[in-house]
């Protein structure tokens, strides 16, 4: 279920660095910025993010997520974990599962 909300205009929710492939002795960094308008809020929203960016996103994220629903973060790895939950303030975990280094979390917002 989406409901449209007023937006005030873009956000910039991440940014960082990748790298990306060059030459056979290394490479090259590029910044790059994800920007998203989130004229909306629904009841289960899922990101796929490294840990670093889901703290940045952490505040967005939560409020794209009606009062009750659900949040669905997975790309954090173990070491990443802690920091992600104390990011994700309002919220109660309901699920948590870890496969090696990689950690999913299923979070309700209160």
């Amino acid at each position: 279920m989406l409901r449209k909300t007023p937006t005030s205009g873009f956000k910039t929710v991440a940014s960082g660095f990748s790298r990306t492939s060059g030459p056979p002795e290394g490479g090259h960094h590029v910044r790059f910025e994800t920007t998203v308008a989130l004229p909306f809020v629904a009841t289960v929203v899922t990101a796929n993010l490294t840990g670093a960016l889901l703290v940045r996103a952490a505040r967005t994220l939560i409020d794209a997520v009606v009062p009750g629903g659900i949040l669905i973060v997975s790309g954090l790895q173990r070491h990443e974990r802690d920091e992600v939950m104390r990011a994700l303030t309002g919220t109660s975990t309901t699920w948590e599962r870890t496969v090696g280094e990689w950690v999913g979390l299923t979070v309700k917002r209160t």
